[in-house]
């Protein structure tokens, strides 16, 4: 919700306290931080959640891939790309839909 609104910060205080983070709010927060012209926070973080093992979801990526283009880091966006699997992620979207 702050990330939405676009306070950081508060989002930020928020994530150091959780006891156990999961994907989605990784997610949120590599996607807020690329919403609000963060990008170099946003692929910080995102090696961060690499760095805890964490496999990233689409949503982490359209963040990730959004830091990159603001950054003009081609190479960087090109191996971001190159991480995923475009039929798993295809097949996890579907699995989703009602």
């Amino acid at each position: 919700m702050y990330a939405k609104y676009g306070s950081m910060e508060k989002a930020l205080q928020v994530f150091d306290r959780m006891v156990e983070r999961d994907i989605v709010c990784w997610s949120a927060m590599i996607q807020g931080y690329a919403s609000n012209g963060l990008p170099k926070e946003a692929l910080d973080l995102f090696f961060e959640m690499q760095m805890e093992n964490l496999r990233p979801d689409c949503y982490a990526m359209v963040g990730v891939l959004s830091a990159c283009a603001r950054l003009g880091a081609l190479e960087l966006g090109n191996w971001a790309k190159g991480l995923m699997d475009i039929d798993e992620f295809l097949l996890n979207h579907v699995q989703a839909l009602p």
